[in-house]
């Protein structure tokens, strides 16, 4: 019997209506039978699928016909997970449609499944995480269960591999997005989708600081986009492979990919490519401490950024880099001026907390210490709060240093080690 079967349905929908086992049964077989067929161990009757459409005021093919798959739905189903890959706006209008059609769509229980699965990725994808949690409960935990992946057909599989690669990725379980978004690239002819997967394979790499072996994975998407003669996500990527490049400090690899990138960005328009080309130009010239690059490189990020409608947490990075740049070549008035424009940007306490640390030094350029100290430890304890380590890290070691300097030696040694066992857990990251 199909691991994917009627039976699963049956308790899904019960159990969406509130009805025990007991209940439900009554009037059509006896709660025991219901158990085995709820379970799978049993297939049902048509006369007893009849009744429980009944029961449950739906349409009496959507349990009857659950053994016939739609040819023609299942190519829809088939696009849909293509468009949600390549080209998420394409993805809503399919959803809506087969949402409006969903009792006469969706007889067959595998057909059901791929469907929720897709609707799933659209739901991450979109960051609309509770929709996604009572989908998951719902229906895919239950469809799926401790089913063994290898007994699932190819059509779900697929579904399957993105939906919890996409999954893990956003929680930032990235060991476990690594091993799904692997075994879907296996699975996948179609050279489009084997060449995004491969790029959230090397974005994961990044995430979690294994430079090289997202350099090398980045190069193979490089090469797949350049065969598909796509020169937007070609451009994406050499811009991602120059980051892992300044990663591991080979800045003349890291600009050459850039200049391929910015190459690309400019012959077609993508402004919006071009604003993290020049971002990444000015991070570069930061790392070589050439400030007054690095604030041009930044005031022209932000010009792109702007030009696509962007306004954002993207807009918001570059605005914290340009501040600091300024800040560090003691133009006040420029990072004042930098800092009320970006306040206009922030939506979320996260985003005003960091805003105020990259603007923070200039109380203590102004000589504002008791400003400047209350303003870290008040960084320090939101980010506590939320757990933000990489900036919980820096404002403790902005404060042991400026204890230090204000000869307040006992604090700064303190503060200080509360740094260091800060630094040993987030070695590898840098505040962006």
């Amino acid at each position: 019997m199909k691991t994917i079967n009627i039976g699963k349905r049956i308790f899904i929908l019960r159990t969406k209506s509130g009805m025990s086992l007991t209940k439900f049964a009554d009037g059509i077989i006896s709660p025991s039978k219901l158990s085995r067929i709820e379970n799978g161990h049993i297939n049902p009757s048509t006369h007893t699928l009849t009744a429980i459409a009944d029961k449950l005021e739906l349409t009496n093919t959507f349990f009857v016909d659950y053994q016939k798959e739609d040819k023609e739905l299942h190519y829809i189903l088939n696009q849909l997970f293509d468009h949600l890959i390549l080209d998420i706006q394409k993805a809503k209008s399919l959803i809506k449609l087969i949402e409006s059609n969903y009792y006469d769509y969706l007889s067959s229980p595998v057909q059901e499944c791929y469907f929720q699965l897709l609707k799933g990725i659209y739901l991450i994808k979109r960051r609309k995480l509770a929709e996604n949690k009572e989908l998951l409960d719902t229906y895919i935990k239950v469809y799926l269960g401790n089913t063994a992946v290898s007994t699932l057909p190819i059509c779900i599989k697929r579904p399957l591999y993105y939906y919890y690669g996409l999954y893990h990725f956003r929680n930032s379980e990235y060991e476990y997005g690594l091993i799904y978004f692997n075994k879907l690239k296996d699975i996948v002819d179609n050279l489009s989708i084997r060449a995004a997967v491969t790029y959230n394979i090397a974005l994961i790499y990044r995430q979690m600081f294994k430079n090289q072996k997202g350099i090398l994975v980045t190069q193979n998407a490089i090469s797949y986009y350049e065969k598909l003669k796509n020169p937007y996500n070609t451009a994406l990527s050499y811009n991602l492979l120059a980051t892992l490049y300044r990663r591991t400090k080979s800045y003349d690899e890291s600009l050459k990919a850039l200049a391929y990138s910015e190459s690309i960005s400019k012959k077609n328009d993508y402004f919006n490519i071009l604003g993290l080309v020049y971002h990444n130009k000015g991070i570069i010239a930061q790392d070589q401490n050439r400030i007054d690059d690095a604030i041009s490189f930044f005031n022209q990020a932000i010009k792109m950024k702007k030009k696509c409608g962007e306004i954002g947490v993207n807009l918001l990075i570059t605005y914290r880099e340009l501040i600091i740049c300024n800040l560090m070549k003691n133009n006040v008035k420029v990072a004042t001026n930098r800092y009320l424009e970006a306040l206009t940007l922030v939506n979320n306490k996260t985003d005003e907390h960091k805003l105020l640390f990259a603007y923070n030094d200039y109380y203590l350029l102004e000589n504002d210490y008791k400003v400047y100290e209350k303003n870290l430890k008040k960084l320090i304890d939101y980010f506590g709060k939320i757990d933000h380590k990489l900036f919980l890290r820096e404002s403790y070691r902005k404060l042991a240093l400026f204890y230090y300097e204000t000869n307040k030696y006992k604090k700064s040694a303190e503060t200080y080690e509360i740094t260091l066992s800060l630094m040993e857990e987030n070695k590898n990251e840098k505040i962006y």
